[in-house]
């Protein structure tokens, strides 16, 4: 068999399954703010498509480096990191449809560690998140806290301290009466509750706040990739301006040594 045709094998053979050792090791890199910026931009021109293309040769570079995974390119990885997004997809939308069905309770359908891990990554992509303090949550949780859960866990607090109970007092004096020899006192200040209110939220009411904290962390998610996304086009427009600027300077360059050429044979022909 000739070199080519191994070579042919070889890249046509089909590689192992990522473990779990694999995944945490590209979502580690994936995860990185300069690697992220580039690989989920949603951009496809030329520019981009090249960026695109040069971010996931660097993956696999530091991918590779690690002595205990199988050797991957840039685009098995970037295929490897697409399949664990929609995974996470379909195991969030099968949570929500078992909860339909259900009416609500403890989950059935939890999530795994890594789509946990992936929904932080790109939570912009993800219908919802599975969180552990909602009404529908096991109270056991988990086990796997997010940056997302934290913030409600704080949140929750100070909802919790504000749902204290809270009494109004009032104080009502009784008048002098003709007391007997029982011994009665005169004056006496009796405190009394005149009324109790607990302030509680409704589950509804609970869920829409929710709701509404993991839109506004999606929200700051996607200015903080606009202004990333920013500096990276005046950086490439940057480049291209020097690029440019070389060019002029090569070619005012070479007219120049090609005028030098021209006077020095006509100084010769004399």
């Amino acid at each position: 068999m000739s070199n080519s045709e191994d070579e042919s094998e070889k890249k046509t053979a089909k590689l192992p399954p990522f473990t779990s050792e694999e995944k945490e090791i590209l979502l580690e890199i994936v995860n990185k703010p300069s690697v992220k910026a580039v690989v989920e931009n949603k951009r496809t021109n030329a520019v981009w498509t090249a960026q695109k293309k040069d971010a996931w040769d660097s993956v696999s570079t530091e991918f590779c480096s690690h002595i205990s995974v199988v050797k991957r390119t840039g685009a098995q990885l970037k295929k490897g990191w697409e399949n664990l997004k929609s995974r996470c997809k379909k195991q969030i939308s099968k949570k929500k449809r078992g909860r339909g069905k259900t009416g609500g309770g403890s989950k059935e359908n939890s999530l795994f560690p890594t789509s946990y891990k992936v929904a932080a990554i790109v939570p912009a992509q993800m219908t919802s998140l599975d969180n552990k303090y909602d009404d529908d949550a096991d109270s056991a949780g988990s086990g796997v806290e997010l940056g997302f859960d934290e913030w409600l866990r704080r949140r929750n607090q100070k909802d919790a301290a504000k749902q204290s109970t809270v009494e109004i007092e009032a104080t009502a004096v009784v008048p002098p009466t003709d007391c007997d020899d029982i011994g009665c006192t005169n004056d006496t200040t009796v405190r009394k509750v005149m009324c109790s209110k607990t302030k509680q939220l409704k589950p509804q009411d609970r869920k829409r706040k929710l709701l509404a904290g993991h839109e506004i962390i999606i929200s700051l998610e996607e200015e903080l990739q606009a202004k990333k996304l920013k500096l990276l086009d005046r950086q490439i427009e940057r480049e291209e301006k020097n690029i440019a600027m070389d060019e002029e300077f090569y070619t005012a360059r070479m007219k120049l040594i090609s005028l030098q050429i021209e006077k020095s044979k006509l100084c010769n022909d004399d």
